[in-house]
């Protein structure tokens, strides 16, 4: 059994998330809303040009909260901190590492200063 298949997607104009978003196995990105009067959900396709789209790892940090590509983590090695932005090939290089822990502190949309050079 694989992992989970979500994503989410920045909106570079307007600097917001999308969290339900559902990408078709056309490429085509709709956008999930519950704004309908009866309660039923709307779907609206958004033009993939203004969006970044980012996928679930499948990965959890320390508290819980779901990995994205794109998210900044602590890594805790050692009694160290390390401070990476995630990336698809991330959890392998930090488990040849020996890390052990991991906590989500921001992204690289809305928190690029937590990323030092």
């Amino acid at each position: 059994m694989g992992r989970e298949i979500k994503f989410r997607a920045w909106h570079v104009k307007y600097k917001r998330w999308i969290t339900d978003i559902y990408v078709s196995a056309d490429g085509d990105l709709y956008e999930i809303s519950n704004h309908k009067p009866d309660g039923s959900r709307s779907w609206g396709k958004v033009k993939p040009s203004e969006y970044v789209l980012l996928q679930y790892t499948g990965l959890t940090d320390k508290n819980g909260k779901e990995m994205y590509e794109g998210d900044i983590v602590i890594a805790y090695e050692l009694n160290k901190k390390i401070v990476i932005e995630w990336q698809e090939c991330g959890f392998i290089d930090l488990a040849s590492r020996g890390s052990l822990s991991l906590e989500v502190i921001g992204n690289i949309f809305e928190n690029p200063s937590l990323l030092k050079k």
